[in-house]
């Protein structure tokens, strides 16, 4: 990794399946990708930092609110830092239907 680069994220096999699994429209999906594949590493540092999971030395929660298909779906993803600062691995995900938009 070049000094000043953010770190790259992966993806477990597992989440993978929950999130094709969830119903998301394509667009959400893409918007999913772009959170974990562009927004987290950009604030990594901070969130890494301020969410951390009691117990959990390697691990922090990253949250993320999507509008999809006229319902607002809570992501909390749980990312793994084992790799910091070059590699970050999104191991699973809660999500939480916040019902219907009008």
């Amino acid at each position: 990794m070049m000094p000043g680069q953010p770190p790259h994220v992966r993806l477990t096999t597992s989440l993978r399946h929950d999130l094709g699994q969830a119903g998301f429209s394509r667009t959400g999906m893409v918007m999913i990708l772009t959170a974990l594949h562009v927004w987290l590493p950009a604030i990594a540092a901070q969130v890494r930092q301020s969410n951390r999971v009691p117990g959990r030395p390697n691990i922090f929660s990253y949250d993320y609110v999507l509008r999809d298909q006229g319902r607002v779906r809570y992501l909390r993803f749980t990312i793994g830092d084992a790799g910091w600062p070059a590699e970050l691995w999104a191991v699973s995900v809660t999500i939480t239907d916040g019902g219907s938009v009008p």
